[in-house]
């Protein structure tokens, strides 16, 4: 059918294959600015979904924790309100 693209809802499943790619690439070749602090928070993040520990609430609390540290602690994110 059409061109296979990687899926990141599938981490969980052990398909992580563009997570695999860039994982690789940046761990060769670190980023020299304070983005690269961002990319291990990131890996750090993927590794353990793809470990599962997003799939207990303990777990998903201590990985939503994680991801809020990124990007200014989420100073930059637009809250909608209805």
């Amino acid at each position: 059918m059409g061109l296979a693209t990687p899926r990141w809802s599938s981490l969980s499943d052990g398909d992580s294959t563009c997570y695999s790619r860039s994982s690789h690439f940046f761990e060769a070749n670190p980023l020299l600015s304070s983005k690269q602090e961002e990319f291990v928070t990131f890996a750090t993040i993927v590794r353990a979904m793809v470990a599962g520990e997003h799939l207990t609430l303990s777990g998903f609390e201590a990985l939503k924790a994680l991801a809020l540290t990124m990007n200014g602690g989420g100073r930059y994110r637009r809250v909608h309100r209805r």
